[in-house]
């Protein structure tokens, strides 16, 4: 069996191909992109910068266990140098209300 472990900084909920809602809760460590902001102008008074990205920042040696994947966030999913033992949330799920309740599934 694959254990699923959670890099996020929140609980996450994952409704099954059953539709039943398991929840990941977070491990205390949180896998995140560098992000690098430079001024590059000033509009009316507002600050503008670029952006650049960097590397996925999380312990190497909690990512690397056997028979394990990891929920990340759509950011660190996008990422091109992403592990391939690291997975994002599926479509979210909502509830009667509108408010996110959870996601259908991963993403590879």
């Amino acid at each position: 069996m694959t254990t699923i472990k959670n890099l996020t900084p929140h609980d996450i909920t994952i409704f099954n191909s059953q539709n039943e809602p398991i929840v990941y809760s977070k491990s205390g460590y949180i896998a995140r992109v560098a992000v690098n902001r430079t001024k590059v102008n000033e509009l009316n008074g507002i600050d503008v910068f670029a952006t650049t990205y960097g590397d996925i920042n999380v312990a190497d040696d909690f990512v690397n266990e056997p028979n394990t994947i990891y929920i990340v966030s759509a950011m660190v999913k996008s990422h091109p140098n992403c592990p391939t033992n690291f997975y994002g949330l599926g479509d979210q799920v909502r509830d009667e209300a509108g408010k996110p309740i959870g996601a259908k599934g991963l993403v590879a």
